[in-house]
């Protein structure tokens, strides 16, 4: 529920949605598809950006015989999962 500054900018606000066709239920419905729009758009955007950088990681890198197994999994010689199912030495 938005709130105004003022209670005459409320009335003003409430008066002037009254009057539209569908009145608050349409503005709502509205609201409601524009921000699942923008939240979809920005969901895309992530999972493209997402994909990118790792795919830019796994190229650029190498992995080399570790002889220490005290290493983290990432720093040894065994493959690691990098997202999506794939593996660094995919």
């Amino acid at each position: 529920s938005a709130e105004a500054t003022s209670e005459e900018d409320r009335k003003m606000i409430h008066s002037l949605i009254e009057k539209m066709p569908g009145g608050f239920n349409a503005m709502n419905t509205f609201v409601q598809k524009t921000i699942c729009s923008a939240l979809e758009a920005s969901h895309l955007h992530f999972e493209n950006t997402f994909k990118d950088l790792v795919r830019d990681l796994a190229k650029g890198i190498s992995i080399e015989p570790s002889s220490s197994s005290a290493n983290p999994a990432i720093l040894t010689s065994k493959p690691h999962q990098m997202g999506c199912g794939k593996t660094a030495t995919n």
